[in-house]
């Protein structure tokens, strides 16, 4: 009737400790035992004539003392008024700001009861709207979402007639994001909103959300968390469908969602969760598209795994995984079982025929939540990996080339590809050819280089380039130690000291490797 709310209620209780003043008056007025004495007579005189004066002070001092306790137990419980009340009516012009934080993370996209989590908070906030503008039409609204918080769909629109049909068509058109989203981040935003005294102070902030887990648990947490019943009433939380778009542990990172609704809270005339999200049983993922290989190159068989995750409470038996280059036929694999909580990779394979941009698409069946059952990659074929041999002792005869062997060996000859684009180089050839568009370059057996090459290739390896030396019998060590070596702070990782094996080619010399990790 009176239109008279609390934000926390539940703290009224404190309103009993009005007893205490009382009991403390009754207390007083305990009687003793009475024992005559001659001088007393004068002091009772005087009490008789002040009695009624003195009962008035004591009583109005007990009210006093009530009252207090009861206005410090209306403080604590934060009293809202109801604008269609009888006391909200008492006071027309307090317009209200209404801010609307709008949860459009991928996880509100599920799906309970043939409508998304997204779909009813769109239908429960036009409805509010509409019914704001018909109670209400002195107060502005302002609308963010938690993907662009910086962004207002709308800022301090009046809720006028003349404005509402537009504030709920603006309201209807908008759509999940696909992108990272993340309350914490929105409610930051809210709180510079606050922070400027130019504009209105008694704001009303609504968060429309799904109360995913992952947002209201500390990254370690494994239970639901303990909410301030004064800002927070939780339900279960949605299984967390944005795991992955979460910063946790940056020093740039929010603090924690309850703390910044608190904060909040304390800075607003009002603050509420609506909770649109529900329970999710069945919600498999696909997290990761991985290449095996370092390049892709055209006719060679190209390796991929896709990692599958389920989010759900279920286990998920019969898992059918879809991999599907653009523009080609899908390839199908199936999980015999994938347990709630655990991720699995499946192994695929694909020849590319064609050279240039690519693309790759894996799903999933339907399930509750369509968001995440899909996922790209996009990469580039190439002809094959380009390699440079440097040929430092070049021969018209086969097999006494420097090079032969490992040109043959990187890219045998006959119809199969090899996935490598080999090319040969003399040593004068070497100094002015571009090192642009190799990924790896073998020097064999090369005299000397110069300083303008040395430059140059250590540009081309600080950019990624993989960089291969072959010594021999042409090799000027003086110059490799002083050019490559430089003490330790160059391209050659060891100091060259004497020739061991055959100058002469007649004794086979090979590598005695103590380790095969670099």
């Amino acid at each position: 009737m009176f239109g008279l709310t609390f934000v926390t209620p539940w703290l009224l209780a404190g309103a009993v400790l009005i007893a205490a003043p009382i009991l403390i008056h009754l207390l007083s007025k305990r009687k003793f035992k009475i024992i005559g004495w001659a001088a007393m007579d004068f002091l009772l005189e005087a009490d008789r004539r002040n009695r009624r004066r003195v009962r008035l002070e004591s009583l109005l001092l007990l009210l006093l003392r009530c009252l207090a306790i009861i206005l410090l137990a209306l403080l604590v419980a934060r009293p809202l008024v109801n604008p269609t009340g009888l006391l909200g009516a008492a006071a027309p012009n307090a317009a209200i700001q209404r801010l609307i934080v709008l949860d459009d993370s991928p996880s509100m996209t599920a799906i309970a009861e043939n409508k998304s989590s997204f779909e009813s908070a769109l239908a429960g906030l036009t409805e509010f709207v509409r019914d704001l503008a018909r109670q209400r039409p002195g107060d502005t609204l302002t609308l963010i979402t938690t993907s662009a918080p910086d962004r207002p769909v709308f800022n301090g629109q009046p809720l006028g007639a003349a404005h509402i049909e537009q504030l709920v068509e603006q309201i209807q058109r908008l759509e999940p994001t696909d992108l990272a989203a993340n309350p914490a981040n929105a409610l930051q935003s809210v709180q510079r909103m606050l922070s400027d005294t130019s504009g209105p102070r008694n704001t009303a902030i609504y968060l429309v959300t799904d109360l995913r887990q992952n947002d209201w648990l500390p990254p370690t947490s494994t239970t639901t968390p303990e909410a301030d019943a004064a800002t927070v009433a939780t339900s279960s939380p949605t299984p967390d469908a944005d795991a992955t778009a979460t910063a946790t542990g940056s020093q740039n990172a929010p603090p924690a969602l309850l703390t910044l609704v608190r904060q909040v809270a304390e800075k607003s005339a009002g603050f509420f969760i609506i909770d649109v999200g529900s329970d999710i049983g069945d919600n498999l993922a696909i997290t990761e598209i991985t290449p095996l290989e370092k390049s892709l190159a055209a006719g060679v068989e190209s390796r991929f795994e896709v990692t599958v995750a389920n989010s759900g409470s279920q286990d998920a038996q019969n898992v059918e995984v879809s991999f599907k280059p653009l523009d080609a036929p899908e390839v199908r694999s199936r999980l015999p079982l994938l347990r709630a909580g655990e991720s699995r990779s499946v192994p695929f394979t694909y020849v590319f025929r064609q050279t240039g941009a690519m693309g790759v698409e894996a799903s999933l069946g339907p399930d509750s939540m369509m968001a995440d059952n899909t996922r790209f990659f996009a990469g580039e074929v190439r002809q094959g990996t380009r390699i440079l041999l440097v040929d430092g002792d070049p021969s018209t005869q086969p097999g006494r080339g420097e090079t032969y062997f490992l040109q043959h060996a990187l890219s045998p000859p006959g119809d199969l590809p090899s996935g490598n684009v080999v090319e040969v180089t003399t040593e004068g050839q070497f100094e002015g050819l571009s090192l642009e568009g190799y990924q790896a370059i073998f020097i064999c057996n090369l005299y000397r280089l110069s300083e303008e090459r040395v430059k140059a290739l250590e540009a081309w390896v600080k950019a990624g380039g993989g960089l291969v030396f072959f010594l021999g019998d042409q090799v000027d060590a003086a110059a490799y130690n002083e050019m490559l070596y430089a003490g330790g702070r160059g391209l050659l990782p060891l100091e060259l000291t004497e020739i061991q094996g055959d100058d002469e080619q007649r004794a086979w010399v090979g590598l005695a490797l103590d380790s095969e990790n670099h």
